[in-house]
């Protein structure tokens, strides 16, 4: 999981390639809102803030920098397509997503266990559930009714098995590994709140850059 927050990260200043799962593009919850978070591992190990912005089941996730943000991915499942924003250069490069070419990054289904403990975090509650896969043993606390996590993935490979099989409706509100108390992502603050329908959008005047669809892993 540390190394799939590290992927999450990087959209933010590099093109990147996203997979869409089919329930991604089954109804939404009405969330509309910010969720600011700390993120941090292995590369960045200063927590650094990302800001997520969800309407209408489309996720704008942005990295803050020392002079504001740094640049931003626009993801919209119903459409199958994301968007990497580079203010700096005044481009922005465009990814349709292939249908059914979602690939298992895991090889077995992740073993996942509700603990039943709750948790209160930055005003909304939360389930730790514990997550087994082939690489690690995380404790994640989920949440209900903020919409689909969405993140992105590079290489074509797809979602991490356990995000896919935690559906539509679940949100992490804090990642560590199991046993750690420091945490490699955690949300600071929810703000519930309309917003602009623009901010969804590539900024116009930008040069587009267009990226072939991505395919199935080639075959060794």
């Amino acid at each position: 999981m540390t190394a799939y927050i590290n992927r999450l990260v990087l959209p933010c200043v590099v093109a990147a390639v996203t997979t869409f799962a089919a329930d991604n593009l089954a109804a939404q919850p009405t969330f509309e809102g910010i969720l600011t978070m700390k993120v941090s591992g292995p590369q960045n190990t200063v927590p650094r803030t990302m800001k997520y912005y969800v309407r209408n089941g489309v996720m704008r996730l942005e990295m803050e920098g020392k002079d504001g943000p740094q640049g931003y991915t626009i993801t919209d499942p119903r459409k199958q397509v994301s968007y990497t924003v580079v203010p700096g250069q005044r481009m922005y490069m465009e990814m349709a997503a292939a249908p059914n070419t979602v690939e298992k990054i895991n090889k077995t289904e992740p073993q996942i266990t509700r603990t039943g403990r709750t948790e209160t975090i930055a005003g909304h509650k939360c389930e730790h559930w514990i997550i087994k896969s082939e690489a690690e043993e995380s404790d994640v606390c989920v949440a209900k009714g903020l919409g689909k996590f969405f993140g992105a993935a590079s290489g074509g490979q797809g979602e991490p098995a356990w995000i896919r099989k935690l559906g539509a409706d679940f949100f992490p509100l804090r990642y560590s590994k199991a046993g750690e108390t420091r945490a490699a992502l955690e949300v600071t603050r929810i703000e519930k709140r309309s917003l602009d329908a623009s901010l969804f959008e590539p900024p116009a005047g930008f040069k587009k850059v267009t990226i072939p669809a991505a395919g199935p892993p080639r075959k060794p």
